[in-house]
């Protein structure tokens, strides 16, 4: 959805060139500018440029820059806001937290504007579950292959986004877990002969 800025110079000899920038990046072709002469001097002029810009979840908490340059006496102005962009939730990965003999502690990295208030999980073996203000859950290895796939919903007040994952872990850091995992995959690999 787009969004309407604007920016505005007054009694201007010429009249002022406006420009826009957000994170350094110039979106002026996004905007219309247009110039009249000022009610208090026929000699001077006002600028306006209203931009319409859609902004993505990447732009929050960027800046928004209008700036202001006047050809005659070379100056420059500007004014700036920091962007507020609310977005539903973006899931960048499941990671691994935590793990022990049966039991996996996994992460919904996600980024959220508010915040995500609301995770759902499900993983192999039927397993789901619900966490109110947590990005971590635990479940257990139902194969005790070291892998499960794992799927993450994370929800706030501008809607919910579901990520599924394959994650794996190395039993090399729990002793009894490696044995377990490394015999379940030798006799999958005996009874495959």
């Amino acid at each position: 959805e787009a969004t309407e800025f604007t920016c505005s110079t007054t009694n201007g000899n010429p009249a002022a060139e406006l420009t826009w920038t957000i994170g350094g990046k110039d979106i002026t072709e996004y905007s219309t500018y247009t110039t009249q002469v000022s009610d208090n001097n026929d000699k001077l002029h006002n600028s306006m440029s209203v931009l319409i810009y859609a902004f993505k979840a990447s732009n929050n908490g960027e800046e928004l820059i209008c700036t202001a340059f006047q050809h005659e006496r070379l100056t420059t102005r500007s004014a700036h806001i920091i962007l507020n962009v609310l977005h539903p939730p973006v899931i960048h990965v499941i990671e691994i937290v935590d793990w022990d003999d049966h039991s996996v502690t996994v992460k919904c990295v996600d980024t959220a504007n508010p915040d995500s208030h609301r995770y759902e999980w499900e993983a192999d073996g039927d397993q789901t579950g619900d966490t109110e203000d947590d990005n971590t859950w635990e479940f257990t290895d139902t194969d005790n292959d070291c892998k499960e796939n794992v799927k993450c919903t994370a929800t706030n007040s501008e809607g919910s986004v579901s990520y599924e994952q394959e994650v794996t872990w190395s039993a090399s850091d729990v002793p009894s877990l490696h044995v377990y995992c490394i015999v379940y995959i030798m006799m999958n690999y005996i009874i495959m002969f």
